[in-house]
Order: C-alpha cells, then structure tokens, then sequence
C-alpha cells in the first residue's frame, strides 16, 4: 500500500511539473533568433529583426525599460534593419528589402521585395545601399519608401553581407572574399574598384562600419579588422584584433571616438560579449573594456545614449553609454527570469 501511494504521488508530482513547464513555455516570449538592432535617434525606440519571427518593436522608457508594443511578420528571414526617422529598412534574407512605416507602435510594411536576398543596409538619403548576398550590391532610390526604385546593381566575387558608404565609394563586407570597394559615384552604374582579402581560402567579413577613411570590420573567425581607405583604389590592412581561437567577430559600431565589437565565444566566457576600444588614433584600436554577456551576440547599434545587442536566442541587451567607454546595463528583454530558461529551451 506505501509502495502503491509512493508511486501515486511521484506521478503526480511529476504530472504537475508538466503543466508547469508546459505553462511556463506557453507564457516564455517567443523572441526568436535577433540578429539586428535598430535604435532611435532619440534613443526611445529599438527595433529588433528576429529571423522568422519578424521584427519585434520596443519602447525604450525614461527608466531605461523596454517595453514590447508588437511583432510583425511578413514572411522570409528578417536578418538586419537600419532606422531613418519613423521610417524602417529591413533586410529580408529570403526575399529582398522590406520598408516599413514605424510611426505607430506596430509597424506596417509599405513595400518590399520578393524575388532578391538582402543581407545588409546603409541609408544614405535618399539612397538606400543594400548588400544582396550572391545578387551583389543594390542602389535603390529611397525618396518615395512606398515605391522605391532601383537605380544600380553590381556583382560582388563572393556573397555581399552588409555595406558601409562614404562619400563616393560603397565598402562592402564580402562573407567569402573579405572587402570589396564599389565606385558608387553614378549610381546608375556603381563598378567594383578594388578588392582586399586575408587569407588565401576564405576572407570572412560580415559587418561593416567606418570612419573617415578607416573601415571595422566584423570579420568572424578573424575578430576584426581595421582598414585603411584612405586610398580606396589601395585598401590597406591597419590592425587585427584577434581575442582567441575560439571567438568570432560578429557586430561592429563607430560612435564618436569608440569602437564597440560584439565578439562570440562559447569556450571561453570571459570573451563572449561586448568589446571596447578607444580609436582616437583610428587606425590602431586599443582595447579598453570587456562586458561578458550570457549567450552569444550579434549585431550592435546606437541611438541617442543608449546601445542594444542582439543577443541571438536570448532576446535583446539596452545599455546606457553617456560614459561610451563604460557601458552600463539597464535591462534586457526577456527579463532575467525568462533569460535564464531560455538559456536551457529552445523553439
């Protein structure tokens, strides 16, 4: 009889841990795989891209919260989004750019492709440079983000991950050859002027921001790269940041005299997370600060005071940067509870 109410109460004790879970999964936001970050210029709104979940909007509050108004989905792969005043430009891997109306709290797409990739965004009013994976560069006239117009495309040797533009050359990070420079003076017919790689098999090169003639490059298992542009017919490598073996270069951000570096390592805790440098010499970073950061990143972006990281599964990190060479964290979404499953569950 003991042995009969024994077993009777382990199952339903166990029956009743089920539900809780199955609850608990039920209630879990469902944040999907955030890859891209957009914040505000006025640093009161994030906008996450989420793979196959969407895009996913937040209102930063004045305690430094976030709040989620809405996810919208529209079909593809949301890789990558870049934010113009209450207008949003999302690189859709699956099916092109898609332009998004963000006034209101729940985004509404205007337009988008459907038969292209889109990889990467610069904004350039009114011009919009999107790196299309195997489809190139692509130069659409922005002006009118309910029919945008594409005014030049041009092949790339490998696959186009993102794009950076300074005055008439578009930089583009190539995942399989490393830096391509696009002559983007006529836009109508942007032509590839010079080509920089750094290693005989496979330069990998994923996020691209800039500075005055010194490119920073993302550039996976080689950490990041800084190049030297100034001559943009002689693409020069300046500096190497290498944190390991085991880490990868995955998100990179100019911001005034700081360099942030979102650097993945699941060896070696310690280096996962946000990198800091100093660049008031550009062309020779010095490394100032390492924040780890539970589950891996990508990329990083800046509005106002406040800096968000996309931390993969794991949703998304805000911190306060009004001392740029020490961020501090406000909050993240999920909150630390739903963080702390979510480092065990996966959808």
């Amino acid at each position: 009889m003991n042995r009969r109410r024994f077993f009777l109460g382990a199952l339903i004790t166990f029956l009743v841990l089920l539900m809780g879970l199955g609850i608990l999964y039920v209630l879990m936001p469902k944040m999907g795989y955030c890859f891209g970050t957009a914040v505000s210029e006025t640093g009161d709104r994030v906008l996450v891209t989420a793979g196959y979940r969407g895009l996913h909007s937040f209102e930063i509050t004045r305690e430094g919260e976030l709040v989620l108004h809405s996810t919208v989905y529209d079909g593809g792969y949301y890789r990558y989004v870049e934010l113009l005043g209450h207008t949003a430009y999302v690189a859709n891997s699956h099916r092109g750019l898609m332009i998004l109306d963000v006034s209101e709290d729940e985004p509404a797409v205007v337009w988008s492709q459907s038969d292209s990739k889109a990889y990467g965004v610069h904004l350039q009013p009114p011009l919009a440079y999107v790196a299309a994976e195997k489809d190139g560069l692509f130069i659409f006239d922005v002006s009118a983000p309910e029919g945008p117009k594409i005014l030049g495309r041009v092949s790339v040797p490998g696959r186009a991950w993102d794009v950076w533009v300074e005055g008439n050359h578009a930089f583009v990070a190539d995942a399989d050859s490393g830096l391509v420079v696009i002559d983007v003076s006529s836009p109508g017919h942007p032509q590839v002027v010079s080509t920089l790689t750094w290693d005989p098999e496979s330069s990998s090169a994923e996020i691209i921001d800039g500075r005055d003639g010194t490119l920073y490059i993302a550039s996976g298992e080689f950490g990041l790269m800084v190049v030297d542009v100034g001559d943009p017919l002689d693409p020069l490598i300046a500096y190497r940041y290498d944190p390991g073996p085991d880490s990868y270069g995955e998100g990179v951000r100019v911001y005034g005299d700081t360099l942030y570096v979102t650097i993945e390592d699941g060896s070696h805790p310690e280096e996962n997370g946000l990198h800091v440098f100093n660049i008031e010499d550009p062309l020779s970073p010095t490394l100032v600060r390492k924040i780890p950061v539970s589950d891996f990143v990508e990329a990083v972006s800046i509005g106002g005071n406040h800096l968000a990281i996309a931390n993969t599964q794991s949703g998304v990190l805000l911190y306060d940067i009004q001392i740029p060479h020490n961020p501090h964290l406000l909050t993240s979404y999920p909150s630390a509870f739903w963080r702390m499953l979510t480092s065990r569950l996966r959808w």
